[in-house]
């Protein structure tokens, strides 16, 4: 069984260094999770998935759910310890302003699409 693992963590623009240091793992572990040379305990799946905030049945590759885009975005920044544009960090209420601007970018290009 060859888990979801890679493409998540990607998507969150994670090493494997730093996926195995939040688990306590080994890097070559978590290699090998990839590329399913090895399966993770259970205890392992339940903690990537929480981590990565999918259900169970995603990281296993069971079921594909659709990702509200405000949410996946909204749960990805927070789980970051800080953001930063052209190297200045933001403020929470930074971070709030751009999601916002996205929300209202997104809403636009739904539109143009529609007509």
């Amino acid at each position: 069984m060859k888990l979801k693992l890679q493409q998540l963590r990607q998507e969150r623009g994670m090493t494997q260094a730093e996926l195995a240091a939040k688990l306590g793992i080994s890097k070559s572990a978590v290699g090998m999770y990839e590329q399913g040379r090895r399966e993770p305990d259970l205890d392992t799946v339940i903690r990537l998935s929480e981590l990565f905030s999918v259900s169970v049945e995603e990281m296993l590759g069971l079921r594909e759910e659709p990702v509200e885009l405000m949410t996946a975005l909204r749960q990805y920044l927070a789980g970051q310890s800080a953001i930063s544009f052209q190297g200045k960090r933001l403020t929470e209420e930074e971070i709030e302003k751009l999601t916002h601007a996205i929300e209202i970018s997104a809403a636009i290009a739904l539109k143009n699409k529609e007509e």
